[in-house]
């Protein structure tokens, strides 16, 4: 519960400055500006509540603590761009992020929608460019319930103003992801009505990005036909080779696999 008087948050980068003010009561927000200054630019607007039809509220994300506020050049242009995280509330739902940037004397705003499992910034490139770091909400509920639901990593890079999809350029972290739903999955096969098909589908995703599809889905028709990939939570959702196959209809569509694969 907060207090029922403006807050401002600030943050700098070089010569840019951004703040967001906002008023919270009940963790209901109202009131949201946002001010940035910058050499030669500037915004001073009243921010609209981000629509999102299951989802009661918006405004400035302070989860875990954090700033809301993000001032950093994203795309080594040398002018920082502004991101604002704001929280929509919901079941699951939904951090997004406004990004700013600089487009002569004004500022233009593109939007990040991350769903449930927000973002981190990370230099993974080590080039000094900093990448947004998430997973996939698109297998959240896959064949299973969600706390049995895994994500495999998505990684984007920033420029422009768009925001594109560079998984593939950081294999590394793929495999350490592939990892660890690998094992997870493993202990959900050994356990007694284990449930272990929203596991084995971010691992096989993963595993997609490092172009070894074949050997994922060869693993998958075995554990099929060993009756290992059972309807577990008893959702009536698809099990078994059924599920296989639902899965790969489902990488298609996401893009992880090439209609046909």
């Amino acid at each position: 519960m907060g207090l029922d008087v403006d807050t401002t948050v600030t943050a700098r980068s070089g010569h840019t400055t951004a703040s967001v003010t906002y008023r919270e009561l009940d963790y209901q927000y109202d009131r949201v500006r946002l001010r940035i200054a910058g050499p030669g630019a500037s915004l001073a607007v009243p921010l609209a509540r981000i629509n999102c039809s299951d989802c009661p509220s918006a405004g400035p994300s302070l989860l875990g603590g954090g700033s809301p506020l993000t001032v950093r050049d994203l795309d080594g242009d040398g002018e920082p761009e502004v991101i604002l995280d704001t929280y929509t509330g919901g079941a699951h739902c939904c951090s997004v992020s406004l990004i700013f940037r600089r487009a002569g004397a004004r500022y233009v705003r593109s939007v990040a929608f991350w769903g449930n499992p927000g973002y981190r910034l990370a230099d993974l490139g080590r080039d000094g460019r900093a990448e947004l770091v998430t997973s996939d909400d698109a297998f959240g509920y896959l064949f299973t319930s969600w706390a049995s639901s895994g994500e495999p990593l998505l990684v984007f890079g920033y420029s422009r103003g768009k925001l594109t999809d560079v998984t593939r350029r950081f294999p590394e972290q793929i495999r350490a992801d592939a990892d660890r739903y690998w094992h997870a999955a493993q202990e959900q096969l050994r356990a007694r009505g284990g449930e272990p098909r929203g596991l084995l589908a971010a691992w096989a995703a993963d595993m997609a990005n490092l172009d070894r599809w074949d050997e994922a889905q060869a693993t998958l028709a075995k554990l099929a036909a060993a009756g290992k990939l059972g309807d577990n939570e008893q959702l009536d959702t698809a099990a078994g080779a059924a599920s296989v196959k639902g899965l790969i209809a489902h990488l298609e569509h996401e893009g992880y696999l090439a209609a046909g694969a």
